[in-house]
């Protein structure tokens, strides 16, 4: 996983961190933020951003794919983490993008996904996945 190879460049502890957080599922790890994500720094910015291991979910923000009540996937736009919703006007080039990138994930494994994490963010739905 490129996350704990880029950990290794630092300390065991970082490592032990990130695999008490993580529980194994049916291909993919799910990594427990807890209050705070371990990759935020002391300005709250991402230290994998730059560094080419940043999840997708975490590139989306503040948009996720969630699964609608059909079982189809919808994009959603988070209202509770902050205030981030706020500043997109036109959400269609970022559900266009994310769209893309979710084909490639696969549609199987992101609704695999949000059944063992259903989410935790208020949203409001941005966009409708076609995955048929």
């Amino acid at each position: 996983m490129a996350i704990r190879r880029y950990l290794a460049e630092f300390s065991q502890a970082d490592i032990d961190e990130f695999d008490a957080r993580c529980t194994k599922q049916d291909g993919f790890r799910l990594y427990d933020q807890q209050t705070k994500c371990q990759f935020l720094d002391e300005m709250n910015l991402c230290r994998l951003h730059t560094k080419g291991v940043k999840p997708s979910e975490c590139f989306w923000w503040p948009f996720h794919v969630y699964a609608a009540a059909d079982g189809e996937l919808e994009i959603r736009l988070s209202t509770s983490c902050c205030d981030g919703f706020k500043a997109v006007s036109d959400p269609l080039p970022f559900t266009n993008q994310i769209a893309l990138q979710a084909g490639e994930i696969g549609f199987d494994l992101l609704r695999t996904f949000r059944k063992f994490y259903a989410g935790s963010y208020g949203t409001i739905p941005a966009a409708r996945l076609s995955t048929s």
